[in-house]
């Protein structure tokens, strides 16, 4: 049994499964579907929906979908829905499709939770996905009308481990930790990143107010009132809400001092991002940059799914420059005496990363 990704070719087969008895009577479709509703369909999927199909020889038997929830609170759930072809059920298509799927939920898209329904008197499919470690959470009354009648439905999911581990530049393990509130903190060899707290305004106000600190930034300085309505902001956000700023604390590890912030906009398509960054005078060329931002990254191409995430900065920002290409961003461009900036006409380089490009990436030693 062979599973590999659909294609615009496999529309027939499809129709053909999708169109059996049992299959109809066992899912949401409908009866006395064309091959070209089916054809269409493959051809319209979003990229957050992966379809697989089980073939057996050249012959196609059984399909499943993986839906990648968008939305950034959810951004770790997947959506199954799955057919096997009539004369092909009870014989190890499904089984085949359920493990290729979670596979890639959990080991190449990150999902830790995975959602379903299943009919109540689908005894073969509910024993199927307990199997897998599914658990009944509920039943939905009267969730679909079946031939002539109101039928009711199991929701199930799979829970993978809450606390997930991240290989790091420095090849230790970066943990993230979610608790009741959603993100907690990030950690690497010698950082937290984490969210801001009270007891952080003195010194987030020494080093925002420091005007080497700020050449480059797009503030002069910081009042007490602004930071402090910064904190309190970001005590109820969440981290890839689109349209939104959201700055990490960054924590020197021994000591529990600040010693900067990064920052992450997630724009409104909720697939791509720029980072920002800034570090303490005192703090500078140490690495620390690097170690931060590179968490960052991680965690927006693993937890948060994102597919590109860029950086701006002033093509005379030597040490931004520096610390860009050090981490394997590309420039892309270059914007020409594009912003007013302090006075003058500034010109910005634009620096970006894939996700792709970002997580085949070997560790650094």
């Amino acid at each position: 049994m062979n599973v590999r990704h659909a294609e615009a070719g496999d529309a027939k087969a499809l129709h053909r499964t999708m169109t059996g008895l049992r299959v109809v009577e066992g899912t949401l479709q409908l009866p006395y579907q064309t091959v070209e509703r089916y054809r269409k369909w493959l051809s319209e999927l979003p990229e957050s929906t992966y379809m697989l199909v089980a073939e057996s020889g050249d012959e196609v038997v059984g399909n499943l979908g993986l839906e990648a929830m968008l939305t950034p609170s959810r951004r770790h759930v997947g959506r199954l829905y799955m057919a096997v072809r009539d004369d092909w059920q009870g014989k190890g298509v499904g089984t085949a499709l359920v493990e290729a799927a979670l596979d890639l939920a959990e080991n190449w898209l990150n999902l830790t939770r995975i959602e379903l329904e299943v009919y109540t008197d689908n005894q073969a499919g509910i024993a199927l996905y307990e199997k897998f470690g599914f658990e009944i959470e509920g039943t939905l009354r009267r969730f679909a009308f079946r031939g002539g009648r109101y039928v009711d439905a199991y929701s199930m999911a799979r829970i993978r481990d809450e606390q997930r581990h991240l290989p790091s530049a420095g090849g230790e393990t970066t943990t993230a930790q979610t608790g009741e509130a959603g993100f907690d903190q990030l950690e690497s060899e010698r950082l937290i990143l984490r969210r801001f707290k009270d007891s952080d305004l003195a010194p987030f106000l020494a080093y925002r107010n420091d005007p080497e600190v700020a050449r480059y930034q797009a503030w002069e300085s910081c009042t007490g009132r602004e930071a402090t309505a910064m904190i309190e902001g970001l005590k109820s956000l969440q981290p890839g809400t689109p349209g939104e700023w959201f700055q990490f604390a960054i924590e020197l590890k021994g000591t529990g001092a600040l010693i900067g912030d990064c920052a992450l906009k997630v724009e409104q398509d909720g697939r791509q991002a720029e980072v920002g960054y800034t570090l303490a005078h005192e703090h500078q060329g140490k690495g620390y940059a690097s170690e931060a931002i590179s968490h960052l990254l991680y965690y927006a191409f693993g937890d948060l799914r994102l597919h590109r995430v860029v950086a701006i900065t002033d093509q005379e920002n030597e040490p931004s420059i520096a610390l860009l290409e050090r981490l394997g961003m590309r420039r892309e461009g270059r914007f020409v005496q594009n912003v007013w900036f302090k006075g003058r006409w500034a010109s910005e380089y634009l620096y970006a990363v894939l996700d792709e490009e970002w997580l085949r990436r070997k560790p650094r030693a």
